[in-house]
């Protein structure tokens, strides 16, 4: 859309997001969540279980932020491989093969990254490889006679899927679309409010049976796979 010689996304950001995800989703999301908090908190303090995190080569003092992370991982993998969130997943590494990350997509509406952060009033921060995944649009201005400075929309948009912090369960889970080359939102949805007893309704029940602790072997079982197709 131009507008007074100046270029806007075609898409309304909280469209994106509330289209793709309706309280049925930040449901399945929200509960992938806090079962994942809950293995890392089991796991940290269960001796042999924190062991093998330990000899995987993570340090003490980032293993619990460490195993939250890719305890939260492994649950958003089961969820979209049992067929229960519609959507796709990728582990990547970034360009200097020195870091694995997972990226969830859903065609060509939109492709996300999982980050642990400690608010959810701005996107996670600075990271290469994230700035590389964000192809979000910029509003452009347009010069007599001249091409558009930005003229990219892109086919899928960027999002992030945030949640935090240092706690039993997630204090805030929230999707947002960045802005390019800034710590702001365009727009964000926080759900980490939602009625938490449809959580007991069958349609939404996600509880899975296993072990109360995530292992180091789980998480790399899905990072070696790589993807669900």
């Amino acid at each position: 859309m131009i507008s007074n010689g100046l270029r806007f996304p075609d898409k309304d950001p909280n469209k994106v997001i509330n289209d793709n995800f309706p309280d049925s989703i930040q449901i399945y999301i929200l509960s992938a969540l806090k079962r994942a908090y809950k293995k890392a908190d089991f796991t940290v303090h269960d001796a042999a279980s924190a062991d093998k995190w330990l000899s995987f080569g993570k340090g003490d003092m980032s293993i619990f932020s460490r195993i939250k992370q890719q305890a939260v991982e492994t649950e958003i993998c089961k969820l979209i491989e049992n067929g229960l969130l519609p959507f796709d997943y990728t582990f990547k590494y970034n360009k200097q093969k020195n870091y694995k990350y997972l990226t969830i997509s859903n065609g060509q509406k939109f492709h996300m990254t999982v980050n642990q952060t400690s608010t959810p009033n701005r996107p996670a921060i600075k990271a290469k490889y994230r700035s590389d995944e964000n192809t979000n649009f910029q509003t452009a201005f347009k010069l007599d006679g001249d091409e558009f400075l930005f003229n990219n929309q892109p086919e899928d948009e960027y999002l992030e899927l945030n949640h935090g912090y240092q706690t039993i369960e997630p204090k805030f889970v929230c999707i947002g679309l960045p802005k390019v080359g800034e710590e702001e939102w365009q727009d964000k949805l926080v759900f980490s409010n939602l009625d938490l007893s449809l959580l007991e309704n069958r349609k939404f029940n996600t509880i899975a049976s296993g072990p109360n602790e995530i292992s180091p072997d789980e998480w790399i079982a899905y990072s070696k796979r790589e993807s669900n197709d």
